[in-house]
């Protein structure tokens, strides 16, 4: 069975609602994100005008990677997801970092939610809270034999955030 799914190119709101300012900043790419009204395999977002949205990633130390978000409707809450494979272990700790600090000037509260070892590797997360939003962090520091990644979930309506990343 074929299945095809036609996609139109939707806008985002403006201006930029954090969470997503965010999400175009550490996407590393100037280009805006494909918007669709469906799901990345045509499923129902479950409102005539949520949003599911992915930009590349890319920058140093980086393989093909995307970040996503799916926006309940303008104005309305939206939650980021971002996934990313390093080439270098440590370009992941240090893409990670830089999101710290960045929350930290911002006035964000971080805290340790997640540290633990696992056949794949140690794995490190924090949360951050503030300012209307709620960011969690977390990167793979692989075991050999395993790949490096940054994981990151934000949302914009800090009480609805599950412990996604962080246990």
């Amino acid at each position: 069975m074929l299945v095809v799914i036609i996609l139109a190119q939707l806008s985002l709101p403006t201006p930029l609602p954090p969470v997503l300012e965010l999400a175009q900043g550490f996407s590393g790419s100037a280009a805006p994100p494909r918007c669709q009204r469906r799901g990345e395999s045509g499923q129902d977002l479950g409102s005539p005008l949520a949003m599911y949205c992915v930009w590349n990633a890319a920058g140093p130390g980086m393989e093909a990677g995307k970040l996503v978000a799916t926006i309940s409707s303008p104005g309305g809450p939206t939650l980021v997801q971002w996934e990313v494979p390093f080439v270098e272990p440590l370009r992941a700790k240090s893409m990670a970092d830089s999101l710290g600090r960045y929350l930290e000037r911002h006035g964000f509260q971080p805290k340790t939610c997640g540290d633990g070892d696992f056949p794949v590797g140690r794995f490190l997360a924090v949360q951050w809270r503030g300012q209307g939003l709620a960011v969690q962090v977390g990167h793979l520091v692989p075991s050999a034999g395993y790949q490096a990644k940054l994981l990151v979930v934000a949302t914009d309506t800090p009480s609805t955030i599950r412990p996604v990343l962080c246990q």
